[in-house]
């Protein structure tokens, strides 16, 4: 079965700069590929986004999760996500124990983080 990928994490780090309120300066892309049969892997970057142009500035409030997939997809095809996520091997599950914390980030996305305990 073929590998499928989904954005499990979109970041965003927002801050005033050059005169300008709540500018997104980067961006954390987080994917996970799964494989159909229980295995899946996570990758993820931080994405540094070009400065802002100010008479197209977009504040943070106002922008889409399509946004940041659009970013997100550039960067997973420049540095090759979906290759290096499907040679991640996964992790032993007797090893590592996990719980689900969902933070959200309105509007781009919610973000999954992992907390490992052994």
């Amino acid at each position: 079965m073929a590998n499928t990928y989904n954005w499990s994490r979109l970041e965003p780090l927002v801050k005033d700069e050059d005169n300008l309120d709540n500018v997104v300066v980067k961006l954390v892309c987080g994917m996970t590929a799964s494989d159909g049969n229980g295995n899946s892997a996570y990758i993820d970057t931080m994405h540094t986004l070009a400065a802002p142009d100010p008479s197209g500035f977009i504040p943070f409030a106002d922008l889409t999760q399509e946004w940041a997939i659009e970013i997100a997809d550039a960067v997973a095809e420049s540095d090759g996500f979906r290759d290096t996520a499907a040679r991640t091997p996964p992790l032993t599950p007797n090893i590592f124990s996990h719980s689900l914390i969902s933070v959200m980030h309105p509007p781009i996305s919610s973000c999954l983080i992992k907390v490992s305990l052994l």
